[in-house]
């Protein structure tokens, strides 16, 4: 995230080609001053067809923010490398052969080490997660009350709903 302040107009942008192909999808206090930088340093910079750049202002970053993550997540731009996953959380794209839009990091032997830890955790988290999920999809077949299921498995009835849908009638 960035250390602009949230409470000023910030505009999402969308960048098209020739061709009307969405490149990317970004968001900004100061647009032109943005364009320049992308011109400079983003090697796919010379396909924006300036013509066809998409403008919407918020009233806050915050709300650009969060709807650039969508925007990215739902339309796919092709040089974006950070989108939001089901639930609206940072995620990066992961394209074999795409580097994400960083520089090679080289690790110590430690921050390889504490990388494995952070990976092993990861995974076990996404395994809980599944575990807690299949729990409370036979909670709820069983004939479990949500406001019940969701008190005590820690789930709000607003993911409750939008994972497993509305309790049917």
């Amino acid at each position: 995230m960035s250390s602009a302040p949230f409470d000023v107009p910030t505009c999402l942008y969308r960048l098209y080609d020739r061709e009307g192909r969405l490149l990317y999808i970004g968001i900004t206090v100061n647009p032109q001053s943005r364009f320049g930088q992308h011109a400079e340093d983003k090697a796919w910079w010379p396909e924006v067809d300036t013509e066809s750049i998409a403008l919407v202002w918020f009233d806050t970053r915050a709300e650009a923010e969060k709807l650039e993550l969508l925007a990215v997540r739902d339309e796919r731009p092709l040089h974006n490398v950070v989108t939001a996953d089901a639930e609206g959380r940072t995620r990066f794209i992961k394209i074999p052969g795409r580097p994400c839009g960083r520089p090679p990091t080289v690790l110590t032997l430690h921050q390889e080490q504490l990388l494995q830890d952070a990976a092993a955790a990861g995974e076990k988290a996404d395994e809980a997660d599944r575990k807690l999920w299949d729990a409370v999809q036979a909670a709820r077949a069983g004939g479990v009350p949500d406001v019940l299921l969701c008190e005590r498995s820690g789930v709000s009835r607003a993911t409750l709903n939008r994972r497993l849908g509305p309790r049917a009638a």
